[in-house]
């Protein structure tokens, strides 16, 4: 079952800024690991859109199965949603991670009420001929509209983070969250995780997140890839 993890006190103050190219950890080497804001109309190589697309359905083994029916539905539709200012996927909600021009690791966020709708999917899909999952109206009804109360302007919700799979377990995702939270500074940060993602509740507790709430996490109750 997801926690929900609360605000995050403690910040980098003013006139204090992380150098984005650096993690916090003195003697620590950047691996040429860069971060940045995303924004909307940048063009996009393939390579980029796609890892992109993958960073964000590897993140939650059960929203993003159901919402997209599968991986290569996923990664044929996310692209196009990035491309045309959808009001949650698209690229100036993305902080990423990149090494060498090639981005390895995101933060999706949303300042605000998460409100979604899937109508622009499904007109996309539509319009390319990409099989819209059985359980997408379940996704936007049942776990999408929980996330509609409109919580404060101030609050920042962080949806998803991940980094490519090859890259975890070097601090890539504690760097990009650090550096974050030093160039878009909130007065609360929301987010949800599952309570058996240990490593996730060890890196946003030990960031100063709390949790707030317990809940029943969303599953379709299917099996996809």
């Amino acid at each position: 079952d997801p926690s929900g993890l609360g605000t995050c006190p403690q910040l980098p103050q003013k006139g204090n800024r992380m150098d984005d190219r650096k993690t916090s950890r003195a003697g620590r080497a950047d691996d040429n690991i860069s971060f940045r804001f995303l924004k909307n109309g940048e063009p996009l190589s393939d390579g980029n859109a796609l890892a992109l697309s993958r960073l964000v359905y590897d993140t939650d083994p059960y929203i993003y199965p159901a919402m997209f029916g599968n991986r290569e539905n996923a990664e044929a539709l996310l692209p196009l949603l990035f491309g045309s200012e959808d009001s949650m996927f698209c690229l100036s909600n993305c902080y990423v991670a990149e090494r060498e021009g090639a981005i390895v690791g995101l933060l999706l966020w949303k300042q605000g009420a998460l409100t979604w709708s899937p109508a622009l999917l499904k007109r996309l899909a539509a319009e390319h001929g990409i099989p819209l999952s059985p359980y997408l109206d379940m996704v936007s009804e049942e776990y999408v509209a929980v996330y509609e109360q409109p919580p404060a302007e101030s609050v920042l919700s962080l949806i998803n983070l991940c980094v490519a799979g090859e890259l975890r377990g070097r601090g890539i995702g504690r760097r990009i969250l650090e550096c974050f939270f030093a160039r878009k500074p909130a007065a609360v940060y929301e987010l949800c995780a599952l309570k058996d993602n240990r490593g996730a509740v060890y890196l946003y507790t030990s960031l100063g997140f709390e949790v707030y709430e317990e809940y029943n996490g969303f599953s379709a109750n299917i099996v996809m890839d």
